[in-house]
């Protein structure tokens, strides 16, 4: 059964796709504080979340006409956000790996160091912290999660395992 949030995006959806403005201002109001914090995770930077998610809006209104199956608008707009995302990151590659470089030496001298869960967090890698976000803030389940990153349920499975693995060590 849905819920009215989804019925109210379907119908904002559907009013969208006969070029309705109010409507897609409406949907980007419901939509933007999700993205973004869907986009930050991923990126790890304000600006370029933020960009990511102008972008995505940008592709929204170009593709949203074609979008037939109005209960996927969440996977397909999570997944044009991870896309703009990786645009982004591609143009950083080289930085992020210093950076990460960095941040995992770092890990390795906080040895005795507890850290709370939000200071744990910020020291993993973008697309880690987006994935147990999607689970665990935004309750996505494992096949919605694998849809939304284009890859395989068990590949979501092991990568939350990871994820958790890496986060009890970090905060022990």
């Amino acid at each position: 059964m849905k819920t009215h949030d989804q019925l109210k995006d379907e119908l904002l959806i559907l009013r969208c796709q006969t070029g309705d403005s109010a409507a897609f201002d409406e949907l980007t109001g419901r939509w933007q504080e999700r993205l973004w914090r869907y986009a930050f995770n991923l990126i790890g930077e304000n600006d370029g979340a933020w960009d990511a998610v102008q972008e995505t809006w940008i592709a929204v209104v170009k593709g949203i006409k074609k979008l037939e199956d109005l209960r996927a608008f969440p996977k397909w707009v999570y997944r044009i956000v991870s896309n703009k995302c990786a645009d982004q990151i591609r143009t950083r590659q080289r930085q992020r790996r210093v950076e990460e470089e960095s941040a995992s030496a770092e890990d390795e001298a906080v040895n005795d160091t507890v850290l709370s869960l939000e200071e744990a967090l910020t020291r993993l890698p973008g697309v880690t912290r987006a994935l147990l976000a999607l689970h665990y803030s935004d309750g996505y389940d494992m096949g919605e999660i694998a849809e939304i990153f284009g890859i395989p349920e068990g590949t979501v499975k092991s990568r939350l395992s990871a994820a958790r693995e890496r986060l009890r060590k970090l905060m022990e």
